[in-house]
């Protein structure tokens, strides 16, 4: 089963749901009950505009863009990754409540 398109997710979605990981886009995702699988087909596009990538490594690397939000600039788009989802996803809401936009992935 090959999910690239938001209509591959309709189409098989209930297949989707009883799976534990699949490849989506080209990806092994390990967790597919960890994150939304709409957003994740829609992160594995290509972004159309310039962005700004950051994978985060660990916690503290995490923490550390956390301490210092004054340094995401509200004219970039920020792409945002780590292993599972949970600091990119965190982040990018903070960021998205202070009207920077971003989006988040897993890598």
């Amino acid at each position: 089963m090959e999910i690239r398109t938001i209509e591959d997710f309709e189409k098989h979605k209930e297949e989707l749901y009883k799976l534990e990981s699949a490849i989506i886009n080209g990806v092994y995702i390990k967790n597919l009950f960890s994150i939304p699988l709409e957003l994740l087909i829609y992160l594995r596009k290509e972004l159309e505009v310039p962005h700004v990538y950051i994978y985060i490594k660990d916690n503290e690397e995490f923490y550390n863009y956390m301490e210092h939000l004054e340094n995401f600039k509200k004219d970039e788009v920020y792409l945002i990754a780590c292993s599972d989802g949970i600091k990119s996803s965190t982040l990018c809401d903070i960021l998205r409540e202070n009207d920077i936009e971003c989006y988040w992935t897993i890598r």
